[in-house]
């Protein structure tokens, strides 16, 4: 049987088969140019598509959290902050700064590691005390802290706010301003 397919395959003539080839040939190449790239493609949108789904079921999800954190916040914002009157009364002996401090941080949930005056920048007639505080916690501790900061008389301005990692707890180092009785009478 194989044989007769053979004989009747080699009594086609030439030309036929080279028609028969060119349009096999054809059909390669178009399979194989057309339609197996964009399978591939199709197989990565589909992907793409599954993924942006499963992004648009968790942000369904979370809306409702989203919601309720910005309506905690623009309540927040009526509220509002009262601005302190400037004094540096009872700061006029820098022993009893540290244990000011100590207690708001204690206050606030986080752990007081130092608080130490800058004595080689104190200077008299400025009325101010440069002041380097050390604490550790929670971010979200250590944002109440900062709450209370904003309505203590004796601060002055804060410089700068640094914040590390450290082993379980994110560390903070606050160099601020102290207002001293001379300060307050100049602001």
């Amino acid at each position: 049987m194989v044989e007769t397919m053979f004989s009747n395959f080699t009594r086609l003539p030439k030309r036929s088969l080279i028609y028969i080839l060119v349009c096999a040939g054809g059909i390669v190449l178009f399979v194989g140019i057309g339609i197996l790239p964009n399978q591939s493609v199709l197989t990565k949108l589909d992907d793409e598509t599954s993924r942006v789904e499963f992004e648009l079921q968790k942000q369904k999800a979370l809306f409702p959290v989203f919601k309720k954190a910005m309506q905690i916040l623009h309540d927040q914002k009526k509220e509002g902050v009262p601005a302190p009157k400037k004094s540096g009364d009872g700061l006029k002996d820098i022993n009893s700064i540290s244990p000011y401090y100590r207690k708001l941080a204690v206050e606030s949930g986080l752990h007081f590691k130092s608080g130490l005056p800058d004595v080689g920048k104190i200077k008299n007639s400025s009325g101010v005390i440069p002041f380097t505080l050390v604490l550790a916690g929670k971010y979200f501790d250590f944002r109440v802290f900062l709450m209370k900061l904003a309505v203590d008389p004796h601060l002055d301005q804060i410089e700068t706010i640094e914040v590390t990692a450290g082993s379980g707890m994110k560390e903070y180092r606050l160099r601020m301003n102290l207002l001293t009785g001379n300060g307050a009478a100049k602001k």
